[in-house]
């Protein structure tokens, strides 16, 4: 008995009618099974988005629950402020915002502020270094801890843009 969908499409004539039902249904079910598997990335991604949430205090006025709004990293970094403050902070990057926090104890944050990466860009700096420029053109200048750290951020951050850019006539 034929068991996949070449087998079955073989045994029959490609001008048959059972043919063409059986290629539309396979069609079907790929369209579903592609459904599931985004169903199940925004399932994953809210729950981690209600995770964060749970971890982080002082941030009610702050809603990160947003259909559009996707997680893309956290960890901590350095920042340099301008005056030239060093400041160590946690970070979480979303596909639109950058949530800043202070560590209070294992797995739990204290809010400080976000930024809206909306028209934003990043560079690159020599060393471990690395510079967020927010739409308003402020540059953020932050250190990673290691190579391969600066590497992930540097990565998800040019995914947030290119995203963005991508998008941007489309809002």
């Amino acid at each position: 008995m034929p068991q996949t969908k070449q087998q079955i499409t073989k045994a029959m004539p490609e001008s048959s009618e059972e043919h063409r039902q059986l290629r539309e249904c396979a069609k079907e079910l790929e369209q579903l099974q592609e459904y599931v598997n985004q169903s199940l990335i925004q399932s994953d991604n809210m729950s981690h988005i209600i995770n964060v949430e749970k971890k982080v205090v002082g941030r009610e006025s702050v809603t990160l629950r947003d259909i559009n709004r996707v997680f893309k990293h956290e960890g901590a970094l350095t920042q340099i402020e301008a005056d030239k403050k060093i400041k160590d902070q946690y970070y979480f990057l979303f596909n639109d915002i950058l949530m800043i926090t202070k560590v209070i104890g294992k797995g739990a944050y204290k809010y400080k502020s976000l930024f809206y990466l909306q028209y934003g860009s990043i560079k690159d700096e020599e060393g471990l270094k690395f510079t967020v420029i927010t739409k308003d053109g402020v540059p953020q200048h932050f250190v990673a801890h290691t190579a391969k750290e600066k590497e992930e951020w540097l990565k998800d951050f040019r995914d947030v843009f290119e995203s963005m850019e991508k998008t941007k006539g489309l809002s």
